[in-house]
Protein backbone atom coordinates (compact mmCIF):
# COMPACT_ATOMS: atom_id res chain seq x y z
CA UNK A 1 0.00 0.00 0.00
CA UNK A 2 0.91 3.37 -0.98
CA UNK A 3 0.25 6.06 1.52
CA UNK A 4 1.17 9.92 0.77
CA UNK A 5 2.21 12.12 3.77
CA UNK A 6 0.99 15.98 2.81
CA UNK A 7 3.50 18.47 4.45
CA UNK A 8 3.06 20.85 2.05
CA UNK A 9 3.31 24.61 2.95
CA UNK A 10 1.29 27.64 1.00
CA UNK A 11 1.16 31.29 2.08
CA UNK A 12 -2.05 30.20 4.03
CA UNK A 13 -0.71 27.41 5.97
CA UNK A 14 2.01 25.08 6.75
CA UNK A 15 2.38 21.92 8.79
CA UNK A 16 3.69 23.17 12.00
CA UNK A 17 6.24 21.17 14.79
CA UNK A 18 4.06 19.59 16.14
CA UNK A 19 2.19 18.34 13.79
CA UNK A 20 5.17 17.07 11.96
CA UNK A 21 6.84 15.97 15.25
CA UNK A 22 4.03 13.52 15.59
CA UNK A 23 4.46 12.20 12.42
CA UNK A 24 8.05 11.56 12.42
CA UNK A 25 7.92 9.68 15.30
CA UNK A 26 5.19 7.79 14.03
CA UNK A 27 6.59 6.96 11.05
CA UNK A 28 10.08 6.09 12.67
CA UNK A 29 8.56 2.88 13.96
CA UNK A 30 6.58 2.34 10.82
CA UNK A 31 9.97 1.48 8.99
CA UNK A 32 11.07 -0.71 11.86
CA UNK A 33 7.31 -2.83 12.70
CA UNK A 34 5.87 -3.52 9.12
CA UNK A 35 7.35 -4.10 5.24
CA UNK A 36 4.39 -3.53 2.99
CA UNK A 37 3.28 0.12 3.64
CA UNK A 38 5.37 3.00 1.77
CA UNK A 39 5.33 5.61 2.71
CA UNK A 40 5.84 9.01 0.57
CA UNK A 41 6.66 12.90 2.30
CA UNK A 42 5.27 15.34 -0.15
CA UNK A 43 7.31 18.59 0.63
CA UNK A 44 8.08 22.11 -0.79
CA UNK A 45 11.48 22.12 -2.13
CA UNK A 46 12.58 25.29 0.38
CA UNK A 47 11.34 23.58 3.66
CA UNK A 48 14.04 21.30 5.02
CA UNK A 49 13.56 17.67 5.35
CA UNK A 50 16.67 16.09 6.15
CA UNK A 51 15.61 14.61 8.69
CA UNK A 52 12.97 12.27 6.36
CA UNK A 53 16.12 11.02 5.16
CA UNK A 54 15.48 7.20 4.19
CA UNK A 55 11.91 7.88 3.11
CA UNK A 56 10.44 8.32 -0.14
CA UNK A 57 10.44 12.29 -0.32
CA UNK A 58 8.82 14.45 -3.15
CA UNK A 59 9.00 17.48 -3.68
CA UNK A 60 7.33 20.11 -5.75
CA UNK A 61 8.11 23.88 -6.51
CA UNK A 62 8.15 26.35 -3.62
CA UNK A 63 4.81 27.63 -1.83
CA UNK A 64 2.34 29.59 -4.32
CA UNK A 65 0.88 32.21 -3.94
CA UNK A 66 -2.84 31.37 -3.49
CA UNK A 67 -2.34 27.72 -3.81
CA UNK A 68 -4.68 26.85 -0.74
CA UNK A 69 -6.67 29.87 -1.25
CA UNK A 70 -8.84 29.11 -4.31
CA UNK A 71 -12.20 28.47 -3.56
CA UNK A 72 -11.91 25.48 -6.06
CA UNK A 73 -11.21 22.30 -5.28
CA UNK A 74 -10.02 20.78 -8.67
CA UNK A 75 -6.62 20.46 -10.23
CA UNK A 76 -4.32 21.01 -7.43
CA UNK A 77 -0.82 20.64 -7.44
CA UNK A 78 -0.92 18.25 -4.66
CA UNK A 79 -3.02 15.74 -6.74
CA UNK A 80 -1.07 15.90 -9.92
CA UNK A 81 1.72 14.69 -8.05
CA UNK A 82 -0.69 11.53 -6.41
CA UNK A 83 -1.30 10.47 -9.62
CA UNK A 84 1.95 10.49 -10.75
CA UNK A 85 3.62 8.63 -7.94
CA UNK A 86 0.58 6.27 -8.34
CA UNK A 87 -0.24 6.94 -4.21
CA UNK A 88 -3.29 5.41 -2.80
CA UNK A 89 -4.38 7.73 0.14
CA UNK A 90 -3.02 10.46 1.98
CA UNK A 91 -2.76 11.42 5.30
CA UNK A 92 -2.88 15.30 5.45
CA UNK A 93 -3.68 18.22 8.13
CA UNK A 94 -7.14 19.16 8.42
CA UNK A 95 -6.50 22.29 6.79
CA UNK A 96 -5.48 20.83 2.92
CA UNK A 97 -7.93 17.60 3.79
CA UNK A 98 -10.12 19.54 0.91
CA UNK A 99 -7.69 19.87 -1.72
CA UNK A 100 -6.97 15.84 -1.95
CA UNK A 101 -10.01 14.87 -4.63
CA UNK A 102 -8.30 12.08 -6.75
CA UNK A 103 -7.73 9.46 -4.07
CA UNK A 104 -8.89 9.35 -0.13
CA UNK A 105 -7.65 11.74 2.36
CA UNK A 106 -7.08 10.91 5.68
CA UNK A 107 -7.34 14.11 7.88
CA UNK A 108 -5.03 13.79 11.08
CA UNK A 109 -5.83 16.53 13.98
CA UNK A 110 -3.01 16.78 16.15
CA UNK A 111 -4.46 20.64 17.58
CA UNK A 112 -7.64 21.81 17.42
CA UNK A 113 -6.34 25.71 17.56
CA UNK A 114 -7.40 26.33 14.02
CA UNK A 115 -11.36 25.42 14.35
CA UNK A 116 -11.00 28.72 16.17
CA UNK A 117 -8.98 31.25 14.28
CA UNK A 118 -7.58 31.21 11.07
CA UNK A 119 -8.09 28.93 8.02
CA UNK A 120 -10.99 26.32 9.33
CA UNK A 121 -13.26 29.50 10.22
CA UNK A 122 -13.37 30.54 6.14
CA UNK A 123 -16.62 30.15 4.10
CA UNK A 124 -15.27 27.42 2.15
CA UNK A 125 -15.27 24.95 4.51
CA UNK A 126 -18.63 25.42 4.38
CA UNK A 127 -19.66 24.31 -0.05
CA UNK A 128 -21.28 21.54 0.04
CA UNK A 129 -17.73 19.66 -2.49
CA UNK A 130 -15.73 20.29 0.59
CA UNK A 131 -18.52 18.50 3.07
CA UNK A 132 -18.51 15.53 1.26
CA UNK A 133 -14.88 15.30 0.82
CA UNK A 134 -14.77 15.33 4.09
CA UNK A 135 -17.89 12.53 5.13
CA UNK A 136 -16.16 10.45 1.91
CA UNK A 137 -12.99 9.95 3.98
CA UNK A 138 -12.57 6.32 4.79
CA UNK A 139 -10.51 7.29 7.98
CA UNK A 140 -10.00 10.36 10.39
CA UNK A 141 -7.39 9.73 12.91
CA UNK A 142 -6.97 11.94 15.79
CA UNK A 143 -4.39 12.46 18.99
CA UNK A 144 -6.39 11.52 21.53
CA UNK A 145 -9.88 10.60 22.61
CA UNK A 146 -11.18 14.08 23.59
CA UNK A 147 -10.35 15.11 20.10
CA UNK A 148 -11.62 11.82 18.84
CA UNK A 149 -15.42 13.21 19.97
CA UNK A 150 -14.48 16.60 19.03
CA UNK A 151 -14.41 15.53 15.31
CA UNK A 152 -18.47 14.40 15.82
CA UNK A 153 -19.05 17.47 17.52
CA UNK A 154 -17.85 19.46 15.72
CA UNK A 155 -17.33 17.98 11.95
CA UNK A 156 -20.30 15.15 12.29
CA UNK A 157 -18.03 12.68 11.27
CA UNK A 158 -19.01 9.50 12.79
CA UNK A 159 -17.25 7.45 15.83
CA UNK A 160 -16.61 4.59 13.87
CA UNK A 161 -14.72 6.13 11.11
CA UNK A 162 -11.98 8.02 13.74
CA UNK A 163 -9.10 6.01 15.09
CA UNK A 164 -7.60 8.32 17.98
CA UNK A 165 -3.87 7.60 18.00
CA UNK A 166 -2.63 8.43 21.50
CA UNK A 167 1.69 9.69 20.84
CA UNK A 168 4.44 8.36 22.89
CA UNK A 169 6.94 9.03 24.09
CA UNK A 170 11.40 8.02 24.02
CA UNK A 171 12.86 6.17 26.31
CA UNK A 172 15.90 8.21 25.26
CA UNK A 173 14.13 11.41 27.15
CA UNK A 174 14.39 9.54 30.38
CA UNK A 175 18.31 8.71 30.19
CA UNK A 176 20.79 11.54 32.05
CA UNK A 177 22.13 13.87 30.32
CA UNK A 178 24.31 17.53 30.46
CA UNK A 179 22.44 20.92 29.87
CA UNK A 180 22.45 23.00 26.34
CA UNK A 181 22.91 25.55 28.73
CA UNK A 182 23.17 26.97 32.09
CA UNK A 183 20.40 26.71 34.52
CA UNK A 184 18.38 28.07 35.41
CA UNK A 185 16.02 28.65 32.86
CA UNK A 186 12.59 27.81 31.38
CA UNK A 187 11.57 25.88 28.61
CA UNK A 188 8.60 26.42 26.01
CA UNK A 189 7.81 25.13 22.35
CA UNK A 190 6.77 27.11 19.10
CA UNK A 191 3.78 25.73 17.29
CA UNK A 192 0.19 26.56 16.26
CA UNK A 193 -1.08 24.95 19.89
CA UNK A 194 0.72 28.28 21.36
CA UNK A 195 1.66 30.96 19.36
CA UNK A 196 -1.31 32.75 19.77
CA UNK A 197 -0.85 32.62 23.40
CA UNK A 198 2.75 33.88 23.77
CA UNK A 199 2.59 37.15 23.67
CA UNK A 200 0.53 37.52 27.77
CA UNK A 201 2.79 34.06 28.37
CA UNK A 202 5.63 35.84 27.47
CA UNK A 203 5.37 39.01 29.76
CA UNK A 204 4.71 36.86 32.62
CA UNK A 205 7.75 34.53 32.28
CA UNK A 206 9.69 37.47 31.57
CA UNK A 207 8.29 39.26 34.59
CA UNK A 208 8.81 36.60 36.65
CA UNK A 209 12.79 36.09 34.96
CA UNK A 210 13.48 39.62 36.64
CA UNK A 211 12.30 38.71 39.97
CA UNK A 212 14.33 35.45 39.95
CA UNK A 213 16.51 35.50 37.19
CA UNK A 214 15.72 32.84 34.50
CA UNK A 215 16.61 32.35 30.84
CA UNK A 216 13.89 31.63 28.48
CA UNK A 217 14.43 28.73 25.92
CA UNK A 218 12.00 28.00 23.22
CA UNK A 219 11.90 25.00 21.00
CA UNK A 220 10.48 24.03 17.25
CA UNK A 221 11.00 25.18 14.14
CA UNK A 222 10.41 28.78 13.03
CA UNK A 223 6.94 29.90 13.15
CA UNK A 224 5.58 32.38 10.26
CA UNK A 225 3.98 34.15 13.23
CA UNK A 226 6.31 34.75 15.44
CA UNK A 227 8.83 37.71 16.32
CA UNK A 228 12.20 38.50 14.55
CA UNK A 229 13.48 39.59 18.21
CA UNK A 230 12.13 37.81 21.31
CA UNK A 231 13.81 39.36 23.97
CA UNK A 232 17.30 39.70 25.52
CA UNK A 233 17.67 37.06 27.39
CA UNK A 234 15.31 34.14 25.23
CA UNK A 235 17.54 31.22 23.39
CA UNK A 236 15.45 29.95 20.30
CA UNK A 237 16.36 26.63 19.52
CA UNK A 238 14.63 25.05 16.13
CA UNK A 239 16.02 21.49 16.10
CA UNK A 240 16.96 19.79 18.71
CA UNK A 241 17.71 15.74 19.02
CA UNK A 242 15.80 13.75 21.35
CA UNK A 243 19.37 13.63 23.63
CA UNK A 244 19.89 16.95 23.93
CA UNK A 245 16.16 17.79 24.31
CA UNK A 246 16.17 15.32 27.33
CA UNK A 247 18.90 17.77 29.07
CA UNK A 248 17.31 20.72 28.33
CA UNK A 249 14.11 19.17 30.29
CA UNK A 250 15.83 17.34 33.31
CA UNK A 251 17.49 20.76 33.89
CA UNK A 252 14.81 22.96 33.58
CA UNK A 253 12.83 24.75 36.29
CA UNK A 254 9.76 24.25 34.55
CA UNK A 255 8.57 23.28 31.20
CA UNK A 256 5.79 25.88 30.05
CA UNK A 257 3.37 25.11 27.74
CA UNK A 258 0.95 27.75 27.14
CA UNK A 259 -1.40 25.58 24.57
CA UNK A 260 -5.64 25.67 25.02
CA UNK A 261 -6.41 23.40 22.33
CA UNK A 262 -3.25 20.89 21.80
CA UNK A 263 -5.08 17.63 20.94
CA UNK A 264 -2.28 15.46 21.74
CA UNK A 265 -0.25 16.32 25.08
CA UNK A 266 3.22 15.39 22.95
CA UNK A 267 5.59 17.80 24.44
CA UNK A 268 4.10 17.53 28.26
CA UNK A 269 4.17 14.22 28.47
CA UNK A 270 8.29 13.86 27.19
CA UNK A 271 8.42 16.67 29.31
CA UNK A 272 7.01 14.45 31.98
CA UNK A 273 9.32 11.53 30.96
CA UNK A 274 12.43 13.15 30.93
CA UNK A 275 11.49 14.72 34.40
CA UNK A 276 10.68 17.99 33.96
CA UNK A 277 7.63 19.92 35.78
CA UNK A 278 5.04 20.41 33.17
CA UNK A 279 3.10 23.85 33.87
CA UNK A 280 0.20 23.94 31.72
CA UNK A 281 -3.93 25.49 31.44
CA UNK A 282 -5.98 22.64 32.38
CA UNK A 283 -7.75 21.22 29.21
CA UNK A 284 -9.64 17.99 28.21
CA UNK A 285 -6.62 16.72 26.23
CA UNK A 286 -4.53 17.30 29.54
CA UNK A 287 -6.43 15.85 32.03
CA UNK A 288 -6.58 12.88 29.59
CA UNK A 289 -3.34 12.16 29.34
CA UNK A 290 -1.46 13.63 31.99
CA UNK A 291 -3.55 13.08 35.10
CA UNK A 292 -3.28 15.37 37.88
CA UNK A 293 0.70 15.66 37.57
CA UNK A 294 1.44 18.85 35.37
CA UNK A 295 1.14 22.31 37.49
CA UNK A 296 -2.22 23.42 36.33
CA UNK A 297 -2.86 27.41 35.95
CA UNK A 298 -5.97 29.05 34.59
CA UNK A 299 -5.19 30.08 31.29
CA UNK A 300 -7.72 33.34 31.29
CA UNK A 301 -5.66 34.73 34.47
CA UNK A 302 -2.20 35.73 33.62
CA UNK A 303 -0.82 36.37 36.90
CA UNK A 304 -2.23 32.68 38.04
CA UNK A 305 1.11 31.49 35.72
CA UNK A 306 3.55 33.34 37.46
CA UNK A 307 1.91 32.20 41.00
CA UNK A 308 2.59 28.59 39.72
CA UNK A 309 6.25 29.28 38.67
CA UNK A 310 6.70 30.96 42.10
CA UNK A 311 5.13 27.62 43.78
CA UNK A 312 7.67 25.09 41.75
CA UNK A 313 10.60 26.94 43.07
CA UNK A 314 9.93 26.89 46.45
CA UNK A 315 8.83 23.51 46.13
CA UNK A 316 10.47 21.05 48.76
CA UNK A 317 13.19 19.15 47.05
CA UNK A 318 11.12 15.45 48.11
CA UNK A 319 8.58 16.87 46.65
CA UNK A 320 9.43 17.90 43.60
CA UNK A 321 11.20 14.60 43.35
CA UNK A 322 8.19 12.59 43.96
CA UNK A 323 6.68 14.76 41.46
CA UNK A 324 8.85 13.97 38.93
CA UNK A 325 9.26 10.02 39.67
CA UNK A 326 4.74 10.26 39.46
CA UNK A 327 5.01 11.56 35.81
CA UNK A 328 7.21 9.15 34.88
CA UNK A 329 5.40 6.71 35.67
CA UNK A 330 2.22 8.20 34.12
CA UNK A 331 3.86 8.41 30.78
CA UNK A 332 5.79 5.21 30.98
CA UNK A 333 3.20 3.28 29.36
CA UNK A 334 3.01 5.37 26.18
CA UNK A 335 5.16 4.02 23.31
CA UNK A 336 5.32 4.72 19.68
CA UNK A 337 5.44 1.36 18.82
CA UNK A 338 1.88 1.27 20.35
CA UNK A 339 0.86 4.24 18.27
CA UNK A 340 2.23 2.90 14.65
CA UNK A 341 0.56 -0.59 14.89
CA UNK A 342 -2.81 1.28 15.80
CA UNK A 343 -1.89 3.50 12.68
CA UNK A 344 -0.46 0.71 10.32
CA UNK A 345 -3.72 -1.89 11.11
CA UNK A 346 -6.14 1.41 10.95
CA UNK A 347 -4.80 1.97 7.06
CA UNK A 348 -4.70 -1.94 6.20
CA UNK A 349 -8.26 -1.58 6.86
CA UNK A 350 -9.35 0.84 4.20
Amino acid sequence: MKVGINLFASEEFEPDDLFCRFLYKSLSHARQLQETTEFFIFFNKEVGYEKWAGWSVITETSKQEGFFSSFSIRGSVLDSLIRKFKIEVVITPLETAHFITCVPCIPLIVHTENWYRGILKEDFFRKRDVKRIFHESPLWLTASEYTRRSCLDVWKIPLNKIVALSAGVEPTLAQSAPPLITPPYLVSVVDDATIHHFPETLEVLQYFCKEIPHTIVLLGKKHAKEPTNWGDNVFRIEECPDRTLSGLFQHATAFVYPALHDGSALRPIEAMQAGACVVTPLTPVMEERCGELPFYYHAENPSSLNAVLHRIINLPSKERKERIRLGKLRVVEYTWEQTTWKLITALKRI
